[in-house]
């Protein structure tokens, strides 16, 4: 191995350790009690939100949604945003269909695949989710009724 092969091959071992120990910094924030109080699995919607469990769930939902989630990653890990990603449960389990991104307790984003907004019964559940959680939606454009 030559000198440059050599500091390749550690640089690419501190990337992978530097990715694993973020994702599990994720993992820590998105445990915590004030973090859990925004998720939500209720046995009788069609709906849940659930927090990303590392920087992996947030890729993954960002490629199934046609998004950039996975660049909220330094947002979870600084406080600055909670992210919830938004289920629809079906006989089989459950699909991701959105996000959502909280911001001292108000929605500032709620979208869908393609960073569309949310309709019809996603959208009432995410309504009645804010409602139930007292969280602010007057700054969520993706919440508001469509305006003329």
């Amino acid at each position: 191995m030559t000198g440059v092969d050599s500091l390749s091959y550690i640089h690419k071992n501190y990337l992978l350790l530097s990715f694993v120990q973020r994702g599990e910094r994720i993992r820590e924030k998105t445990k915590k009690d004030d973090y859990q109080l925004y998720m939500e699995d209720l046995p009788t919607e069609n709906f849940c939100i659930i927090a990303p469990e590392s920087r992996n769930d947030l890729v993954q939902a960002g490629k199934d949604l046609h998004n950039c989630l996975a660049g909220y990653a330094s947002k979870i890990l600084h406080n600055t945003s909670v992210v919830g990603l938004v289920y629809q449960k079906n006989e089989v389990g459950k699909v991701i269909i959105g996000a959502i991104e909280i911001r001292n307790n108000k929605i500032y984003q709620a979208k869908t695949f393609c960073n569309r907004k949310f309709e019809g019964s996603a959208k009432a559940y995410i309504s009645g989710y804010a409602v139930r959680k007292r969280v602010n939606t007057s700054l969520c454009y993706d919440l508001r009724e469509n305006e003329i």
